[in-house]
């Protein structure tokens, strides 16, 4: 498994959010995690991403334990909750200044994506300017632009219309055929085409049994 999550458990106020959580996601393959809103799907995957101390358990990426407040395994593309970008700069500068930090990514690689989530078109526009389902595309195409071989996505159809939930199943199904990981949280799988994909399912904190394949 490129991505093993073991016994992870998270209480905050008194109350369970995360319940003794066991799953595994294998390398170069893709997985869903489905849950109604409030299950802690977002929690969990900030447990993942070693943005939260949990209680217990463990979270492996390729076999490196992620551990709270410490440098997270390289190679990780991460789009938790609403994206967070510089409102005065362009969609562009945005990314490019997120590039710049591992600077593992060209200008025209970042071109490449944008023009996958059809927003080539708007990268010289201001964040500012952007709509709800503008800012998500640029969101997705941050997480996905330096093809990292683990990208974690919350909630990533959220705001989009129906050619924009296309273009993500397409850019993930690519993602994946070149060797990438990736784990979807969302409580809506409408428009989602991932048929390759294993589903689990979250609610109030824990896993449910059964499993299925997303279409």
């Amino acid at each position: 498994m490129y991505l093993n999550v073991e016994g992870v458990s998270k209480s905050i106020k008194g109350i369970q959010v995360l319940d003794n959580i066991s799953f595994g996601v294998p390398k170069s393959s893709g997985t869903i995690l489905r849950g109604p809103n409030g299950s802690g799907k977002t929690m969990l995957l900030r447990a993942i991403s070693g943005l939260i101390k949990i209680d217990s358990g463990k979270v492996f990426i390729d076999g490196k334990q992620v551990l709270f407040g410490q440098k997270l395994p390289e190679s990780i593309g991460v789009l938790i909750e609403t994206p967070g970008f510089i409102n005065s700069y362009t969609g562009f500068q945005n990314l490019h200044y997120l590039a710049s930090i591992n600077q593992h990514v060209s200008d025209s690689a970042i071109d490449h994506y944008l023009e996958k989530m059809n927003m080539l078109k708007y990268k010289d526009v201001k964040v500012s300017k952007y709509s709800l389902g503008m800012r998500q595309r640029l969101g997705i195409v941050q997480a996905f632009m330096e093809k990292q071989r683990l990208i974690l996505l919350d909630e990533p159809t959220n705001g989009l219309d129906i050619s924009g939930v296309k273009l993500f199943n397409n850019l993930v199904k690519s993602a994946v055929s070149q060797g990438s990981t990736v784990l979807i949280a969302t409580h809506d799988i409408a428009g989602i085409d991932l048929p390759s994909f294993n589903t689990i399912y979250l609610e109030n904190g824990k896993l449910k049994a059964g499993g299925s394949r997303a279409s």
